[in-house]
């Protein structure tokens, strides 16, 4: 483990004895090869215990930081909010590592991913699409892996609005509630369906949602208008469905 910005030319090895013992902060991932970043951050958490405490996290590479020549390891990094360090804490701050038998963790965090989310799929029934003047138009709120969810699609596009083009985005409702720093990783797949046929125009995605409200990914041009009338629209129905194929949840202690 490091101290991200250190370096191995500037440390020294210093032996002492303390009555404190070593604050502990836990971070577990249910299945690693699901964590298909270059790097993960856990929430911000407090060390110190005196009149004046850090806010530190761990920044883990899964597949190593190679620019710390740590290709083919796991690397890990206690990172600190420079904003929690004043003067005083500065000249009072010290660093090592404590080989203990542990209690168990007070404060973690718990990065689970589910492959078999229940209801995984969803269906939204646009009818008289050639008179829709909303954009975009949202869906009614739906619940899978724990969370609301809506689709949002703009028929004059989402960000050029030039009509020549279908955005669709899968965002989380407005109403959730989330905590700081807490992440989502949602693999799926979103389809146009083809009224006549099996012919769906699918496209699949995998992101990590930082679970602010509102926050959405998709496609600015998900399907040419032109397209969509040829191929995908019956009696000016437009059929659209998402399917969640894994949805990764975190659970943290109450206070961090």
């Amino acid at each position: 483990m490091g101290i991200m910005g250190s370096s191995a030319a500037d440390s020294k090895i210093v032996k002492n004895w303390r009555e404190q013992p070593p604050s502990s902060y836990s971070l577990k991932f249910d299945k690693l090869s699901h964590l298909n970043l270059d790097k993960y951050e856990s929430r911000w958490f407090l060390s110190g215990g005196y009149n004046w405490c850090v806010i530190l996290r761990l920044v883990i590479y899964p597949k190593g930081n190679e620019s710390d020549n740590g290709s083919k390891f796991i690397s890990m990094y206690v990172e600190f909010d420079n904003t929690s360090l004043t003067s005083t804490t500065t000249a009072e701050c010290e660093f090592g590592v404590d080989v203990t038998v542990a209690s168990p963790f007070t404060k973690w965090e718990v990065v689970s991913f589910d492959e078999e989310p229940s209801n995984p799929k969803f269906s939204l029934l646009v009818e008289n699409f050639s008179l829709l003047k909303e954009n975009p138009y949202v869906s009614n709120k739906f619940s899978v892996g724990g969370r609301k969810w809506v689709l949002e699609l703009y028929p004059k596009g989402r960000y050029r609005e030039d009509g020549k083009c279908l955005s669709i985005f899968l965002s989380l409702a407005d109403s959730e509630t989330t905590l700081e720093g807490e992440k989502i990783y949602v693999c799926a797949d979103i389809r146009v369906l083809d009224p006549r046929g099996s012919n769906h125009d699918t496209k699949s995605f995998n992101r990590w949602y930082k679970l602010k409200p509102g926050q959405g990914w998709g496609w600015e041009e998900f399907v040419s208008i032109a397209k969509l009338r040829e191929a995908y629209l019956d009696e000016d129905t437009l059929s659209v469905e998402v399917e969640f194929k894994v949805v990764s949840t975190t659970k943290c202690s109450p206070t961090t």
